[in-house]
């Protein structure tokens, strides 16, 4: 997900839906990635493969951040007990709702991943796969936590975007100053040929998957 520009404003600001992508601005797009694109449905392929690894263990997921829902189609794809996702916008916690309305084992949590984990009412999971508009601070979560989310054996995995502003910092593709800083965590390279509208995001046709075991 798109998280550069907008994250004080996120959770309130009112969003729009195209046939394809997500924008926080009422503006069509013939080509070229705009900073009011959220989401896109090019993502496809960088989705299934962050399912793939937090449902390796199947058992209890917990997804932070529903979007377009494409990541959690993946995730139910999987062979997994349960399925808990964490969304803090009015207009896509909606779609989460209706999404969810077939699917006996998704339990759908309004609000601020941060303040849903302080409460201490998350349970432990076995896989977890974080995509929210502000991931920044949730090593939290993780590291010396006050509340363990995480069985033994439990696989994190994590939006990695970087964008062309971060490139010319001197960060590498798989240094993104927004990735998760805890210890043990590994990137493996897929081949990701992105759609023209994300040009910004992801430099070259390699992503850097994260995963990080319990």
């Amino acid at each position: 997900m798109k998280k550069k520009g907008f994250k004080k404003s996120y959770k309130n600001s009112l969003l729009y839906f195209h046939e394809n992508y997500i924008t926080h601005e009422n503006t069509n797009h013939s080509g070229r990635m705009l900073d009011n694109i959220i989401m896109h449905d090019c993502e496809h392929p960088i989705m299934k493969e962050h399912a793939k690894i937090c449902t390796e263990n199947g058992g209890d997921i917990l997804e932070v951040g529903f979007g377009m829902g494409i990541s959690a189609g993946y995730i139910q794809s999987g062979s997994i007990k349960s399925h808990t996702i964490i969304e803090n916008h009015f207009q896509i916690v909606d779609r989460a709702r209706d999404w969810a309305a077939d699917k006996p084992n998704v339990t759908i949590i309004e609000g601020d991943w941060r303040d849903i984990y302080k409460s201490g009412k998350l349970k432990q999971y076995d896989g977890i796969f974080l995509d929210p508009n502000d991931i920044i601070g949730s090593e939290q979560m993780f590291i010396d936590p006050p509340f363990n989310i995480t069985k033994p054996g439990c696989i994190l995995t994590f939006y990695n975007g970087i964008n062309q502003s971060n490139v010319n910092m001197g960060y590498k593709i798989n240094e993104n100053p927004e990735v998760l800083k805890i210890p043990g965590t590994e990137f493996y390279p897929i081949n990701w040929k992105q759609d023209t509208l994300f040009w910004g995001l992801h430099q070259g046709d390699i992503y850097f998957l994260p995963k990080k075991i319990f």
